[in-house]
């Protein structure tokens, strides 16, 4: 995969106004044992493959570290994360389904925390969760990016593959080439051995018809 430059999550507004997709504020819940806090989510009509290294490659470029798993959770813990504060504070997010079965719309839930593991709200920090909002909407242009960026390593892979075949049917063909003109002349040669045989059988059929006629006049002398 090719690393993802995020562009458009600098221009976060932009990302927003063009993608129709929202983040809202939410409550969910952070693991099997933190739950319900605030968090910022969003739904995208994407399937999770495609948006799953998208957040991925986000949160390793942004954070520079790789951070740790807790359940469904990825957990980035005392880092800036400079697409919401400048300050260090604990990230995680969720990149599931939307619903269990549903392969097309996935949801990327986003949970940010201070020191004292208490989740930010937009009522005490505003700028943050209004950041990560913007973060979150910025995503279906990052998606498409990544996607595209996708379709091409496929289809330079489908290049590669029908050059591949190309080049070993040109190989082929010189090599039929160099079987024909081998078998050409052993096609030349086999008629001239026909050709010398023809010529060899009636010199020894004259020379039979000589001996039978030399036989046949003793046998009338008797």
């Amino acid at each position: 995969m090719k690393k993802l430059t995020f562009t458009s999550i600098l221009l976060l507004g932009f990302g927003a106004l063009v993608f129709a997709q929202n983040a809202e504020e939410t409550k969910a819940d952070f693991n099997k044992k933190t739950l319900g806090v605030n968090a910022v989510m969003i739904t995208l009509p994407n399937n999770i493959k495609s948006v799953e290294p998208v957040v991925a490659e986000m949160f390793k470029s942004g954070t520079k570290i790789k951070g740790k798993t807790d359940g469904d959770t990825r957990i980035f813990e005392g880092v800036v994360f400079p697409y919401i504060s400048s300050n260090g504070l604990n990230y995680g997010y969720k990149v599931e389904k939307a619903a269990k079965n549903d392969e097309r719309n996935t949801r990327v839930t986003l949970f940010v925390s201070n020191a004292a593991n208490e989740f930010l709200t937009s009522a005490q920090n505003p700028t943050e969760i209004d950041n990560a909002k913007k973060l979150l909407a910025g995503l279906p242009l990052e998606i498409q990016i990544y996607e595209k960026n996708e379709a091409i390593q496929d289809q330079n892979k489908a290049i590669e593959k029908v050059e591949l075949k190309g080049k070993a049917l040109e190989k082929e063909a010189n090599v039929l080439q160099i079987t024909l003109k081998e078998t050409q002349e052993k096609i030349e040669k086999n008629k001239a051995s026909q050709a010398e045989q023809v010529t060899n059988l009636a010199t020894e059929k004259a020379k039979l018809a000589t001996i039978q006629a030399e036989l046949d006049a003793l046998k009338a002398k008797k």
